[in-house]
């Protein structure tokens, strides 16, 4: 009879962790958006985060601190709009005082290449935790293009980065921003990483008071 009891107290307990990345996957697909009152600076922001990220399972924990990583990154960039929109969601905009241009110099294969990675004079840019609680995610609404040389075109074309991209970490665990673009006139994607940092850096050297 203990025997049992105990079987069914391992089993139960075994359970309780998935039940619970369950219950709060639930409850935060329907929280709404913080009130701007309570959270109303990028500082109060990260110790919201950082101290939510204490309490819930190490899925989701683990995307909120990378959160509070790209958080900590922009805190430190003049200009800078943050504003918490959910408990999974980064607003970011980003203001410099002149379009700049960061290097790539990466080869498509047969058909040119990447010169640039472009920053405009506003960078619009979500940050979100992934639906399965693992990942983040960049949403990019507006200032980041790609500068791309085709051959068959004989001009630069600018591409707009839009859409949803991975932020993953590479082997020295910095972020990285993973996207996909597509060449202008083709269906030929092309997969572009840069780190994270990098942009931010180079809104830091281009914006002056």
């Amino acid at each position: 009879m203990s025997k049992v009891m105990s079987d069914e107290n391992r089993d139960e307990s075994a359970e309780r962790p998935k039940e619970w990345d369950y219950y709060l996957h639930k409850l935060l697909s329907v929280v709404p958006p913080v009130d701007p009152s309570a959270v109303s600076s990028a500082e109060q922001a990260l110790k919201f985060l950082g101290d939510f990220a204490q309490r819930v399972p190490g899925s989701l924990s683990n995307a909120l601190k990378t959160l509070i990583e790209v958080l900590q990154e922009v805190t430190n960039v003049k200009g800078v709009e943050v504003q918490l929109k959910s408990l999974r969601c980064l607003d970011l905009k980003m203001h410099i005082m002149r379009e700049t241009d960061i290097a790539v110099n990466r080869d498509i294969v047969g058909i040119g290449k990447i010169e640039s990675l472009r920053l405009s004079k506003l960078i619009h840019m979500q940050a979100e935790i992934g639906e399965d609680n693992r990942d983040v995610r960049a949403h990019f609404h507006q200032g980041i293009s790609l500068v791309v040389s085709i051959i068959f075109f004989g001009t630069k074309q600018v591409i707009p980065l839009k859409g949803t991209a991975k932020l993953i970490r590479d082997d020295k665990g910095q972020i990285l921003v993973e996207s996909t673009s597509y060449v202008p006139g083709t269906d030929v994607p092309v997969v572009l990483t840069f780190p994270l940092k990098q942009i931010l850096d180079e809104v830091r050297r281009n914006y002056k008071m």
